[in-house]
C-alpha cells in the first residue's frame, strides 16, 4: 500500500515553524556543523527579516517591506542594544551593511566585521562593538543567541495576544516526509 503525500505531511503554523526552523535547525547549523562561520550569517540576515514579517499585517509575500520588517524585528524583538543599528542615520545601519549585502551579494558590507566566539576572544573584540577601522563586530554565536531569544519572544507574543495579526494561527509551512523516492 502506497502512503499518500498528505499522510506523510504535517502542517506547521508560524509559531511551530519558528520553533522547528529558525530556532532548532538554525541552532544546529550554527553550533553543531563544522566549518566556517561566514555562510552561517546568511541564515540570520534572512531570519531577522522573517521575524519582522511575522509581526506585520501584510501578507508574507508583500513586496518592498524588507527594510521595514528587518528593522521592526530588531526594534521589537531583540535586546535594546540593537535599536541604534535599526536606523538609517546609524553609524552602521544593519539593514544596509549586513542584510542587503548578504542577501544580494553573499558578503557583508564594508562596515561589518564578522567573527565567531573563539576568534573574537582571541582578538579581543566583542559583539556589537566597533573596531579601530570603524567596523561593527558581529559575533556569530552572540547574534544567534539574541536571534533565538527574539524568536521565543515572538512565539510568546503570539500566544499572549501581544501580536494581534492572524499569522500565528495560519498554516505556514508543510513538511513532507520523503521515503523511498515516492
Amino acid at each position: 500500500m502506497v502512503e499518500s503525500i498528505e499522510s506523510r505531511s504535517r502542517k506547521l503554523d508560524v509559531s511551530n515553524a519558528i520553533e522547528a526552523v529558525t530556532i532548532n535547525e538554525f541552532k544546529s547549523i550554527i553550533y553543531d556543523h563544522k566549518g566556517a562561520a561566514f555562510s552561517k550569517f546568511l541564515l540570520l540576515a534572512v531570519g531577522i527579516e522573517y521575524l519582522g514579517a511575522c509581526l506585520d499585517d501584510f501578507p508574507f509575500d508583500e513586496p518592498k517591506e524588507s527594510e521595514n520588517r528587518f528593522n521592526k524585528s530588531l526594534k521589537k524583538l531583540f535586546p535594546k542594544s540593537y535599536d541604534k543599528f535599526a536606523k538609517k542615520s546609524a553609524k552602521v545601519y544593519l539593514f544596509k551593511e549586513f542584510r542587503c549585502p548578504f542577501v544580494h551579494q553573499l558578503r557583508p558590507g564594508k562596515k561589518i566585521s564578522l567573527t565567531h566566539r573563539l576568534e573574537s576572544k582571541k582578538e579581543g573584540t566583542s559583539h556589537l562593538h566597533y573596531i579601530k577601522n570603524g567596523g561593527l563586530v558581529l559575533v556569530l554565536e552572540d547574534l544567534f543567541d539574541d536571534f533565538e531569544k527574539a524568536s521565543k519572544k515572538l512565539i510568546n507574543d503570539f500566544k499572549t495576544g501581544k501580536v494581534t495579526n492572524k499569522k500565528g494561527e495560519a498554516n505556514f509551512l508543510v513538511v513532507t516526509s520523503i521515503r523511498n523516492n515516492e
